[in-house]
């Protein structure tokens, strides 16, 4: 083999490792909806609680809590 024809081989190699749009798109799309669901659950969670909303609620009874 020349060494034109490993270099070749070579960039086709590289090429097949990378992955498709689609595998990108579906892998992205799968990241952001496991985070907005997550952060949707923990919204629902803590909307309730007084210490979401005044900071001064975390310091009652410190440090003897």
């Amino acid at each position: 083999m020349s060494e034109r024809q490993v270099e070749r081989w070579w960039r086709l190699r590289r090429s097949q490792d990378k992955p498709s749009k689609l595998t990108k798109f579906c892998e992205n799309a799968w990241r952001c909806s496991f985070y907005f669901y997550n952060f949707s659950y923990g919204t629902f969670i803590l909307w309730d609680k007084d210490w979401l909303w005044d900071i001064d609620q975390c310091y009652i009874g410190y440090p003897h809590q």
